[in-house]
């Protein structure tokens, strides 16, 4: 039977002693790391309940202390023994760490009018609550430990209103729960417990040092069989990647392929729309030139046919090189590249619109950018458009604005008061991105030929390192480009 199983391999003594060696080796190593893996995943199961284990309680000893208060707030106490019977019920919930031994501190930090008081009895929550005159002397000693935990996290509690847990050295748990009788936040429950868990690591580590002896036996022999039925297998399943990865490979390469030349195409058509628009003011103004107006139109046609060169570049090129993009022997004025946008291409309409209008909010101290004027237009362009294509209503305000931050920073904002974006657009994608600045993703209601201003934004912000973000804010959708202008000290102009 043996010599069945090896025929074809060349088997002698030596190889099957260096075999078992091996696996006894593997075996030990493997046990190793099974009783460090054990530990450290009881060690940290352990933690885990532990934490559970006394929110749990924290949670409880609050709720009760809260449902006792709304009782009595609406039926309060009348005679002498009803108050005493509602203060023996606090003490009740507050002396658990005489009923529990685990639970070694337990108070309640209380604020009003700025002071902290801290409540560690039945007779002191009830004169917080009932008593007209409060005297600090009356209320427990300052617990320095729940005043300092108190202090670090009392806006947490606050906003949030979430259970906030510490672990301390020696097993001390440290708890802090939001105190909030009536719906009104009043303070934090502060306990400190040190859970006692050792008949439980003691039980769980037996059960996994036996199933680890088990486990061991099974694998060893496992083994054993595995070399043999592997061997066979190992041969048929080369052959079976080889032809596996080869035809992944030509579907990788012709999906990148496919998938290049629809981007292409997307990109041939964007720019030849832009170009055929600009074309038109172009033959416009050679029809409206005359002495009077030569200068500007002039200047203005010279903008235009630049960026109709620019556009014809992008046709040609994918992956324009940086140089072309921004360097040091650009100089571009922001400010004067908005107002042209708007004035030139955006409000250059057979008939001025009712349902929008622009307002321009531009900061005289912006500086000098270091980027090709044509890539800004390429930036901007698009998300102006944006905010005039995804309204249909009347009166939308459409505002540019940019300013210098006291960071060092420049903001542009293009914002507009109309429909806001929808939220499944604001989110982010596995690679960081908004998913409005996806390819083929629009805040049109048609998406025949959309879905590419904003992403040709993103990419050329990307390219100029720019960061860019859209967002909700106060009834204003804003598309935020920020600038760094660190680097760009020195270079400011005046309008």
């Amino acid at each position: 039977m043996i010599k069945k199983i090896t025929k074809g391999y060349h088997f002698e003594i030596r190889h099957f002693i260096i075999l078992f060696f091996a696996i006894v080796c593997f075996q030990i190593l493997l046990t190793v790391i099974h009783n460090t893996s054990t530990r450290s995943l009881l060690m940290k199961t352990m933690d885990l309940y532990r934490r559970d284990f006394v929110e749990r309680v924290a949670d409880l000893t609050t709720t009760s202390l809260e449902l006792l208060l709304e009782q009595a707030y609406y039926n309060p106490p009348v005679t002498y023994e009803e108050e005493r019977k509602l203060i023996r019920r606090f003490n009740i919930v507050l002396s658990q760490r005489y009923l529990q031994r685990n639970i070694r501190e337990i108070c309640i930090v209380l604020e009003k009018n700025n002071k902290l008081y801290f409540v560690s009895d039945g007779d002191q929550l009830y004169k917080f609550y009932f008593s007209n005159n409060l005297n600090e002397q009356s209320f427990g000693i300052i617990n320095r430990s729940a005043m300092r935990m108190y202090q670090d996290i009392k806006d947490i509690l606050k906003n949030r209103e979430i259970i906030v847990s510490f672990v301390g050295k020696n097993n001390n748990v440290t708890v802090g729960v939001p105190f909030v009788p009536w719906g009104e936040f009043s303070g934090m429950v502060y306990l400190r417990v040190v859970p006692d868990m050792r008949n439980i690591q003691k039980l769980i580590s037996t059960s996994y040092d036996e199933a680890g002896a088990a486990f061991t036996a099974i694998i060893l022999f496992g083994l054993l069989g595995m070399f043999f039925v592997s061997s066979y297998a190992f041969r048929e399943r080369d052959m079976a990647l080889k032809q596996l990865y080869k035809e992944r490979e030509e579907q990788i390469k012709a999906e990148v392929e496919r998938r290049k030349e629809q981007l292409f195409t997307k990109k041939i058509y964007h720019a030849h729309h832009k170009a055929e628009k600009i074309m038109g003011f172009i033959d416009e103004d050679l029809r409206i030139m005359d002495g009077k107006n030569l200068d500007k139109v002039r200047t203005r046609i010279q903008k235009y046919a630049k960026f109709i060169s620019r556009v014809i570049y992008n046709m040609k090129t994918f992956e324009p090189p940086v140089h072309v993009i921004r360097g040091e022997f650009f100089q571009t004025n922001v400010n004067e590249v908005i107002k042209f946008l708007v004035d030139n291409i955006f409000k250059r309409v057979h008939r001025i619109s009712k349902r929008y209008k622009f307002e321009l909010c531009l900061d005289n101290n912006f500086p000098v950018l270091d980027v090709n004027e044509y890539v800004l237009w390429e930036i901007l362009e698009p998300l102006i458009q944006n905010k005039i294509d995804h309204n249909t209503g009347s009166g939308i305000i459409v505002r540019i604005s940019t300013k210098v931050e006291k960071n060092g920073s420049g903001k542009i904002i293009i914002e507009d008061n109309g429909a806001k974006f929808p939220e499944s657009l604001l989110d982010f994608n596995d690679d960081g991105v908004q998913k409005i600045f996806e390819d083929e993703v629009t805040t049109k209601k048609s998406r025949g030929h959309s879905g590419y201003g904003c992403y040709i934004s993103y990419e050329n912000c990307k390219r100029c390192g720019w960061n860019i973000k859209a967002i909700n804010n106060q009834g204003w959708a804003q598309f935020i480009i920020e600038v760094p202008l660190d680097t760009m000290e020195g270079k400011r102009y005046e309008v």
